[in-house]
């Protein structure tokens, strides 16, 4: 198990509580705002999806939905496989990165608050590594943060040194990651904006 990994799977009991102290309830606020996009999907990725709150949220939107499920953690896998009691969703847990996307078509890919993993040179190839596994006219919900004003990039900074110091995430820049997925050729469908447009979901449309 590498290091970030293992910091993650330390994390993983006090993750979400972690994040709603540092950022709020715009954390998941802001992750729910593009599911209504996956309403008639089929198959939908999910990147990095830690605990796996979000899966009772999906199974209200589209109860029908197989979805890929895939997280470095093997201790978020553990704690998103005891959410899916009782949901109707066919989940297939993979302990991984996009390294592990299995080969298939996805009607949709959700990534909130993992593309700010990568650098601006390593984000191109992460992006295509998961675009060659998308239907024409897939979803990609996207979520992280931006940096608008002099504070903003000052609270990210240590948000990265926090990061690095806990899992041993080596970026220390936020990515353009809403540029780098229009230039893959993702159509902007709609974007909202939280805590003063620190937090962003962009749903782009992928031909």
């Amino acid at each position: 198990m590498n290091r970030l990994a293992k910091g993650y799977d330390q994390l993983s009991w006090v993750y979400d509580l972690l994040a709603r102290v540092m950022i709020g309830k715009s954390v998941q606020k802001s992750q729910r705002y593009g599911l209504p996009f996956l309403k008639y999907s089929r198959k939908v990725l999910i990147l990095g999806g830690g605990t796996g709150w979000i899966l009772p949220d999906l199974a209200k939107i589209n109860p029908t939905l197989q979805i890929d499920y895939i997280e470095v953690s093997p201790n978020m896998i553990h704690r998103a496989q005891s959410r899916l009691n009782n949901l109707p969703l066919s989940v297939r847990l993979i302990c991984g990165t996009e390294s592990a996307i299995p080969d298939a078509d996805y009607d949709g890919v959700i990534t909130g608050f993992y593309l700010d993993h990568f650098s601006d040179g390593q984000l191109p190839e992460v992006i295509r590594k998961i675009q060659r596994n998308l239907n024409s006219g897939a979803y990609w919900l996207a979520t992280d943060f931006c940096a608008n004003n002099f504070w903003q990039h000052q609270y990210i900074r240590i948000l990265y040194l926090i990061f690095g110091w806990l899992t041993g995430m080596d970026t220390k820049e936020l990515p353009a990651w809403q540029q780098a997925l229009e230039m893959a050729g993702g159509k902007l469908q709609v974007t909202k904006s939280w805590k003063r447009n620190w937090i962003q979901t962009s749903v782009y449309q992928f031909s």
